[in-house]
Order: C-alpha cells, then structure tokens, then sequence
C-alpha cells in the first residue's frame, strides 16, 4: 500500500502553506512471503536422471565361443543429450548395458553398441534396450586373420556380416605381411564359387575375382578383403609368383 509521510511544513510567498513529502510506493511487510510467483530456475535439458534403461548382450566369436574380457560401450541419442555406458565382458562373454535417462525419455529403443579387444575386429551393432535387461541379445566379435605369404588360412563369411565395399558384399579381412619382395597372388576358394578377392578398402568392383596379384615389398603390410553374397566357408592363400 502506497501513503504520504509529511516531514515539513514552511509558509511561502502569498501565505500559502508548502508540505514536503515522501511516496513511499508499494511498501510492504510481507514477512517472507514471495511478492511475486516463484520462477522455475531449472536450466533446460537438466531433468532429473531418475530412470535406467538395460540392454545384456553376450559376445561370441567365429566358432560361437564367448568372447570374454572384451570393452563395450553403448552410446544412446535421446534428443541432443547423447548418453554413453561402458562395461567388460566376463568369462560367459556377458556384459550388461545401464543408462541412466530421465524419466519422460525411459521408452525402449536402440542404442550403438560398440565392442574392442585386441586380436578381433572392432566390431559394432545395434541393440534393442529397455527397462528391464531381457534375454541376451548375442553380438559376433571375429577374429582378425593373418596369412603369411606361402601359407593358407581356413574362416568364415557370416550372413550378418561385417559388410566391405560400395556394393555391400559379405567380407572378411586379412592381413598379410610379406617376408620378400617379388609378386603376391592371394587367391580364395570356398563352397561359394562366387567368392573373390580384392584389396581392402575394396572401391573397384571391377577387378574382383577369385584370385589377385600384386607387387609387393619386403615387411610392408597389405589387407585384401575376402567377398562374398552369402554365408559361406572359404580357404585363401599367399603365394609368391617364381
């Protein structure tokens, strides 16, 4: 409430009377109380984290034998919030995926998952994950394979992948490291008679075929790519041209 203090009163010209005075405006004793609503000060895309979504996958590699003490990491994009959560798996190639989310955003959906450990490839996949953890959903962590020149290795295509070159042909790499210069014919063979095999990263469908051959040079390191459009087991070889 608004009032009038009168702090003087003095006679001016024509005997008039002057008051002085105070407005005070708006004064009040509130004791405490708010004069206004209390404002919401909470910065946005700071909700309370107050939910966890799971996901438990288990890890195999080529033979379906677990994969253990692999590092795995998941990676959720909610919004512009993208939350990540790490975990190792154990002796059954078992990891459990926990991230914390706010409450509004706790649906079930998919989250990267991706998988590191030395001697495989690094490997990545999408996984269903939700409220409660589920049955285990299984990721293949393959092995890399290494041929040496004069000798043959035996592996496998997956239908699930990994996938190498434009056209999304069914791969496997392998790395070679000659122990000579001279011309290296790597070539494949497989129940797959479509198999081929070409350089990695593999750009020119052109030169697929089921062997190739190339100048190489003593101790630097080549990676060919084994193609093919289905499942399918595969023997390639290294051999140098006499």
């Amino acid at each position: 409430m608004a009032r009038v203090i009168t702090a003087d009163t003095r006679h001016g010209s024509g005997g008039h009377r002057i008051t002085t005075a105070l407005l005070a405006v708006g004064l009040c004793a509130c004791e405490g109380r708010p004069t206004s609503p209390t404002a919401d000060m909470t910065p946005p895309g700071t909700a309370s984290l107050s939910e966890r979504l799971h996901a438990t996958i288990q890890l195999i590699d080529d033979d379906d034998t677990p994969v253990q003490g692999a590092a795995v990491e998941a990676l959720l994009r909610l919004g512009d919030a993208p939350r990540t959560a790490t975990a190792t798996s154990d002796s059954d190639g078992v990891a459990t995926i926990e991230l914390a989310v706010p409450a509004v955003e706790a649906v079930a959906t998919l989250a990267t998952v991706s998988v590191r450990r030395e001697g495989f490839e690094p490997t990545r996949a999408l996984v269903a994950i939700g409220r409660s953890p589920g049955a285990a959903q299984q990721i293949r962590v393959l092995r890399q394979l290494h041929l040496s020149p004069g000798q043959s290795l035996g592996a496998r295509l997956f239908s699930t992948g990994p996938h190498c070159g434009i056209d999304e042909f069914l791969c496997r790499v392998v790395y070679i490291v000659p122990t000579r210069s001279g011309t290296l014919t790597i070539a494949v063979r497989g129940d797959d008679d479509r198999l081929t095999v070409d350089l990695e990263p593999v750009w020119a469908a052109y030169r697929r075929a089921a062997q190739y051959s190339l100048a190489v040079d003593a101790g630097t390191g080549l990676t060919v790519a084994v193609l093919g459009e289905r499942d399918a087991r595969f023997t390639v070889t290294a051999t140098y041209d006499r």
